[in-house]
């Protein structure tokens, strides 16, 4: 995390600290590993899978996952 602060500066001497600005300098996730099957009695409506956090956070924590699902023809 990064915090920035600007202070004007002439002959007379300095300003008042401007409100700080701050923000984290991260990128998003990188090389995360496919899931993997856990269960072996999956059924037509039951699927359980897991996967390992990514190897590269990018800087930042991982807060979430989303897993998607095609519908069999790539979409």
């Amino acid at each position: 995390m990064y915090t920035f602060i600007v202070i004007a500066l002439n002959y007379n001497g300095k300003s008042e600290p401007s409100i700080p600005f701050t923000f984290n300098a991260c990128t998003p996730p990188q090389n995360i590993d496919q899931p993997t099957r856990v269960d072996l009695l999956s059924t037509t409506n039951h699927l359980t899978i897991a996967w390992q956090p990514p190897h590269n956070d990018g800087g930042c924590p991982v807060t979430g996952y989303a897993v998607y699902r095609d519908d069999g023809t790539g979409n």
